[in-house]
């Protein structure tokens, strides 16, 4: 391991299709994340770091699309610009993330917090 190396030992949530163009309100990522990991009765942070082509607002769902709630107070995320998110989550809930507008996705990570 180089000196440079940090080992998190978490495991990566998405399933790697966040980037890419993107009709408007398409999710994001192919299958919804569901961190199995998170135990009965409890929460746990959760962090996406993306970045866009076009301003627009974002949007997630924690209940496989039948709800979508605003990032930022609704305000529009800026294009070109890397943001970071955080959300917490339970173990039943499915995660995704969309836009009203169509756009590319520079690129789309969801992570979790120890």
């Amino acid at each position: 391991m180089s000196a440079n190396s940090i080992r998190s030992g978490l495991p990566i949530l998405d399933d790697g299709t966040g980037s890419g163009v993107k009709s408007a309100n398409e999710e994001w990522f192919t299958t919804d994340i569901i961190d199995i990991n998170i135990p009965t009765g409890l929460t746990r942070e959760q962090t996406i770091h993306f970045a866009l082509n076009t301003t627009s607002i974002v949007q997630y769902t924690l209940d496989s699309g039948v709800n979508w709630v605003n990032f930022n107070n609704g305000a529009p995320i800026d294009a070109n610009n890397g943001f970071i998110f955080e959300y917490f989550a339970r173990g039943a809930d499915a995660v995704n993330i969309r836009c009203p507008i169509a756009l590319t996705v520079i690129f789309a990570r969801i992570d979790t917090k120890p």
